[in-house]
C-alpha cells in the first residue's frame, strides 16, 4: 500500500489476516498495517471505517514514529460480509488486540483510540495498565460513564437503540444515514447522503453489525481511576452533546487526563491531521517530563 506525499518517510505495510473463530484456525488477531520507523504508536480506529477512517493521520505520525494501524474484527468481518465470531463482544476485540501486540513484541505502548477503538483501548488498559504508556481517546462511546448508562440522554439512547437493532441483521443505507445523523452529520437539515464520504460509508456499512457490543459493554466508572498513565481526551468542537458529556466524564474520572478540543466533529483528527499530530506530540513531551 503506497504512502502519498510524505517526504522521505520509508513506510512498510504489513497486513496480517485475522484468524477465524474456529478452534482449528487458532486465536483471533487483528489485521495490522505498519508505517514508518521509531517508537511504536498503536491506532485503533472507529466503528464504521476502522483502520481506513484516519485520513492522513497515520502518514503524518509515520514521519517520526512507527505506526501500527490495527483493523477491528467488526470492520474486517463487515467488509468480508461474514458473521461475527460466536459470542462477539468488546472483550473479543480486546483479547485479539492483546494477542496481536504480544505477537509483535509490543509492550508499554502509546495507544490512540478513536470512537469504538477508544472503548477497546480503555478496556485493554484496565486489564493491565502497565501495557499502556499513554492513552489518547477520541470520543469513545463510553455509555457506562453516563447516568443510567446514557439512557437518560436522548442522543445516547437513540444511538444505542440503533446499533442494538443491527445485531446480526441487514444494514441498509437508511441505517448508515441514521448513524451519521446521530453523530452530528445532519446538522442544519443537511443530508448525510450529500457528503463526500457517503460512498465510503455505504461500502463499509456492514461494520455497523458489531457496534451493539459498545452498547452492551458495562463497567464501574470508578475503575478508571486505576488508569494512572497520562491520558489525552480529544473532543471535536462540533460534536454531539452525548459524546461531549462522555468525554467530560472521562476527564473527571481519569487521574492524569487533559483535554484537547479540535475543529470539526466526531472524527476531528482526520479533518486536520497535521494539527492533531502536532498537539499529540506536545502531549507526549509533557508525558515524558512527568515520567519518573
Amino acid at each position: 500500500m503506497p504512502v502519498m506525499g510524505i517526504g522521505l518517510v520509508m513506510a512498510a505495510v504489513v497486513v496480517a489476516s485475522a484468524r477465524s473463530s474456529s478452534q482449528a484456525d487458532g486465536p483471533l488477531q487483528l489485521q495490522t498495517r505498519v508505517l514508518g520507523q521509531g517508537t511504536a504508536v498503536v491506532l485503533l480506529g472507529g466503528g464504521l471505517l476502522g483502520a481506513d477512517g484516519w485520513g492522513q493521520v497515520p502518514q503524518v505520525l509515520a514521519r517520526t514514529r512507527r505506526v501500527f494501524n490495527l483493523q477491528s474484527l467488526a470492520v474486517q468481518y463487515g467488509l468480508e460480509d461474514r458473521a461475527l465470531p460466536s459470542g462477539y463482544s468488546i472483550r473479543t476485540e480486546v483479547d485479539a488486540l492483546r494477542r496481536t501486540l504480544e505477537s509483535k513484541g509490543l509492550a508499554d505502548v502509546d495507544i490512540i483510540g478513536m470512537s469504538h477503538g477508544g472503548v477497546i483501548a480503555i478496556v485493554y488498559g484496565l486489564d493491565d495498565p502497565r501495557r499502556v504508556r499513554t492513552l489518547t481517546l477520541i470520543e469513545p462511546p463510553a455509555f457506562w460513564m453516563l447516568r443510567n448508562h446514557g439512557r437518560d440522554d436522548k442522543g445516547a439512547r437513540e444511538m444505542q437503540e440503533l446499533v442494538s437493532s443491527l445485531r446480526g441483521g441487514s444494514v441498509g443505507e437508511e441505517h448508515v444515514e441514521r448513524f451519521r445523523c446521530l453523530l452530528g452529520d445532519c446538522a442544519g437539515g443537511r443530508s448525510a447522503r450529500q457528503l463526500p464520504q457517503w460512498p465510503q460509508w455505504v461500502k463499509y456499512r456492514n461494520s455497523l453489525r458489531g457496534l451493539y457490543a459498545v452498547g452492551d459493554y458495562n463497567d464501574d466508572p470508578a475503575r478508571l481511576r486505576r488508569l494512572t498513565m497520562p491520558a489525552l481526551i480529544v473532543t471535536g468542537a462540533q460534536t454531539v452533546a452525548f459524546h461531549r458529556a462522555m468525554n467530560e466524564a472521562l476527564l473527571r474520572t481519569l487521574p492524569h487526563a487533559e483535554a484537547l478540543e479540535l475543529g470539526a466533529g466526531h472524527n476531528s483528527p482526520a479533518a486536520d491531521p497535521g494539527h492533531f499530530v502536532a498537539e499529540w506530540q506536545k502531549f507526549q513531551e509533557r508525558a515524558n517530563l512527568a515520567r519518573p
